[in-house]
């Protein structure tokens, strides 16, 4: 009944008829009605009431008879709980009554409705700009301290207590709360009635007893003998995930289609939220209280939600490539949390694959202890020379190189090629891929002489097996041409680049990430040619790849953005190139951390921009920052180290300061010559004394 939007229209209007007495003479004479009218005249109105639409009543028995009155004051009404309204199929007749109907009646009647932000209440009422109430709000923080005090700091048992112990009951029962002052009240007549004492408000693993009691009766009302069949599975999901629920993994796992999904949110109503990324159980008690053994029937195994949910996102990153993975955040957070408890926590292709895609997704820190026990477990099942040994390390080798701990990763490289050449022979595709890999971080160590012969290897080998991997031989390509760009060799660089570019448009797409990764170098190969028209279209047609296909936030979008930037800085558009440096820094500080070289790079070419509009104060700090990270984890003779020494030492010309200025450019000099050579355009930078900064 309380669901009917007729029987609202009658309640407001008995509550009206009580407190007005000309708006009930005119309800009164409206429906013929006076104080002879007989108990059987009185039943046929209200029937005839009850036969009529919603929209009729409301005109019968509160627009008409209301037109025209006047108050001084205003009237409101209260209407609670409109959550509670919405129906089995997803209606709310209320809602739609009070969206559609009470806005037409006198101004001085005015009603205050809450609801929780359920979707179909917000989208009903939206256009009258409901204030959203958060619990960590600090004014209803306010008001949570204030009914504290008020009602439960004032018993005997706790203000007997020391002063250091009744703040920390205060700030232990408020936080409990949620945000929720119901809690409180419950707290209180838990105290009151006996139910709990102060030596318990430490342990309520099952939750507040009041509170539990009022869940207990409500599911038992509201869901009844289906609960097993119609919110049981959707609940236990919503108990097990780690965070908001996407509807679509929920369905994934569940094997229902979204018509099912909103019918089982709709039997839910006010327990389960929609927030920005998924669903959540409405507060914290609801999960302590259907997590323990008190909640009887209804009683969820929280472990047995997440191997449900764990298979499915297992099965998502099998075998798609990164950018195709759906469900990144859950697999980032929720996998590594659950391993152990779940039945892959010792498979070794599992921890492989999800330390692989974690360390793709710039979530370093959480995939190294992976690997790692990946490496120990293979390596105590099968020995250090084995093929699936080699390809473990292999792994952990490219998150070190990664992570810029190149010392760790090369002699880990090494070893791994070593085993699949024994295995496999020196000309085989597995061994090109090694063979790069080890390339890639010789070259990003500063050693170009180290490198430059494996690439040519890797690449020979591609280009001889004709059953090989396009992609591979791309990789191939690519690297090789991005080595002889470093070395100043722009004309047999070029053709390598474009032909890496094609490949991997024709097998891999136009929108592919790594696609991007070719435009990128074939871009900054460009800008060094000085065909800047063709380079700035590839740098932001990278970007907006990287964009789409990974998002806003991964580290390949930061690294298109600072590519970006680093060309507009260098046309002179500093204006359009500053906001696109600090997107970049705030992605990687979000993503790899702020000592990550990575990182420092950012800081470092955000401090030549800002240098370059004149403002030193904050360039100064960045320049010396970028440096500290550099010479931590790249090491002093490393060829990143040399131009955050050659960039602080012309801030420090600039600013008159030549004495510090010059062991910088010595050092930076001295590097330069060690790694390229007398010849090399990167020498004569420092040479001629010039900003520096750099594309990654």
């Amino acid at each position: 009944m309380l669901k009917d939007s007729k029987q609202l229209l009658k309640a407001i209007a008995f509550q009206l008829a009580l407190n007005l007495e000309d708006y009930r003479n005119r309800l009164l004479h409206k429906l013929h009605l006076h104080a002879n009218s007989s108990d059987e005249y009185c039943n046929n109105v209200s029937n005839q009431l009850e036969n009529r639409n919603t929209q009729d009543i409301f005109l019968s028995i509160l627009a008409e008879p209301m037109a025209g009155l006047w108050r001084a004051h205003k009237v409101v009404v209260l209407i609670d709980a409109l959550d509670e309204t919405t129906d089995e199929k997803g209606n709310n007749r209320i809602a739609d009554l009070i969206g559609n109907e009470l806005s037409n009646l006198p101004e001085w009647i005015s009603f205050v409705l809450t609801s929780r932000p359920e979707v179909e209440i917000i989208n009903r009422l939206n256009g009258f700009k409901p204030l959203l109430i958060n619990g960590k709000d600090p004014l209803n923080q306010a008001d949570l301290c204030s009914w504290y005090k008020e009602y439960i700091a004032t018993r005997t048992e706790l203000q007997q207590l020391a002063p250091v112990r009744q703040q920390q009951i205060e700030k232990l029962v408020i936080e409990s709360s949620g945000g929720m002052v119901l809690y409180l009240r419950l707290v209180e007549e838990g105290f009151q009635e006996g139910s709990l004492t102060i030596a318990s408000l430490n342990s309520l693993e099952s939750g507040l007893p009041g509170l539990n009691r009022r869940y207990y009766d409500s599911f038992q009302h509201r869901f009844g003998s289906d609960y097993e069949t119609t919110v049981k599975p959707l609940l236990r999901l919503l108990l097990a995930a780690g965070g908001s629920l996407p509807e679509n993994l929920a369905c994934e796992v569940l094997g229902w289609n979204s018509e099912q999904f909103i019918a089982c949110r709709s039997r839910l109503g006010s327990y389960m939220l929609e927030t920005e990324s998924g669903y959540e159980l409405f507060h914290q008690t609801i999960f302590d209280w259907l997590s323990h053994s008190s909640s009887g029937q209804f009683h969820l195994d929280r472990t047995l939600g997440r191997q449900l949910l764990a298979e499915v996102l297992f099965k998502e990153i099998a075998d798609k490539e990164i950018h195709l993975v759906r469900w990144q955040k859950q697999i980032q957070e929720w996998l590594p949390a659950w391993l152990a408890q779940l039945s892959q926590y010792n498979d070794l292709l599992i921890l492989v694959r999800l330390g692989t895609i974690l360390s793709k997704l710039g979530n370093y820190s959480t995939a190294r202890p992976l690997l790692e026990r990946a490496v120990a477990s293979s390596e105590n099942s099968w020995g250090s020379e084995s093929i699936a040994t080699a390809y473990c390390l292999n792994q952990l080798a490219m998150l070190l190189k990664n992570q810029g701990d190149y010392a760790a990763a090369i002699p880990i490289s090494r070893h791994a090629l070593a085993v699949i050449e024994n295995e496999y022979g020196i000309e085989h595709p597995e061994t090109a891929k090694m063979l790069n890999n080890l390339a890639h971080c010789l070259k990003l160590q500063g050693d170009y002489a180290g490198a430059e012969p494996l690439y040519r290897r890797a690449l020979a080998i591609c280009d001889k097996k004709t059953n090989t991997d396009q992609s591979s031989t791309a990789i191939s390509i690519d690297n090789l041409a991005s080595i002889m760009h470093q070395l100043g060799d722009y004309v047999g660089a070029e053709p390598l680049y474009r032909r890496a570019l094609a490949i991997r448009e024709k097998t891999l797409g136009l929108e592919h990430p790594d696609t991007a990764v070719s435009l990128g170098n074939l871009a900054d190969l460009l800008e060094s040619k000085g065909d800047y028209a063709a380079a700035g279209s590839m740098y932001r047609r990278a970007l907006a790849i990287n964009e789409t296909a990974l998002g806003l936030n991964h580290p390949l979008t930061a690294l298109g953005l600072n590519n970006l930037a680093e060309f507009l800085r260098s046309q002179g558009a500093y204006v359009e190139a500053e906001p696109l440096y600090r997107r970049a820094l705030a992605i990687y500080e979000q993503t790899i951390g702020l000592d990550h070289w990575q990182t420092a790079t950012i800081l470092c070419n955000l401090a030549v921009l800002l240098e370059s509009q004149g403002n030193f104060a904050e360039a100064e700090p960045l320049h010396r920052s970028a440096l500290a990270i550099r010479e931590k984890t790249l090491g002093s003779e490393h060829p990143l180290t040399a131009g955050s020494l050659n960039n602080l030492a012309e801030f420090l010309r600039k600013q008159g300061a030549y004495a510090e200025a010059e062991p910088l450019y010595r050092r930076a000099l001295a590097i330069h010559m060690k790694v390229f050579g007398s010849e090399h355009p990167n020498t004569a930078i420092i040479l001629n004394r010039s900003l520096t900064s750099t594309k990654f």
